[in-house]
């Protein structure tokens, strides 16, 4: 799967065409909550001090909030181009 596509001169690319790509490599609503709990329970455990965070009986580990905060990371990066155009 690719994470990203390269326009050659982005300002030659018709607006439509960017805005299918913005769509096609933007996280889904589901996943940016997804993204969004993770990061915000990791977090919550290490103010308080604990070691790692569980969500329904299950680890939320170092790669999984790695994960979610790239997914964050693109959410944001894709929405701000979104509003530049």
């Amino acid at each position: 799967m690719y994470d990203y596509i390269i326009l050659l001169c982005d300002i030659s690319v018709p607006k439509n065409l960017r805005t299918i790509v913005h769509q096609y490599f933007s996280p889904s609503e589901e996943e940016v909550a997804w993204a969004t709990e993770m990061v915000e329970l990791a977090e919550e455990a290490a103010r308080e001090g604990k070691g790692a965070a569980v969500k329904d009986n299950k680890f939320i580990g170092p790669p999984m909030v790695k994960m979610a905060r790239i997914i964050l990371a693109k959410h944001k990066k894709i929405a701000l181009r979104k509003a530049a155009d």
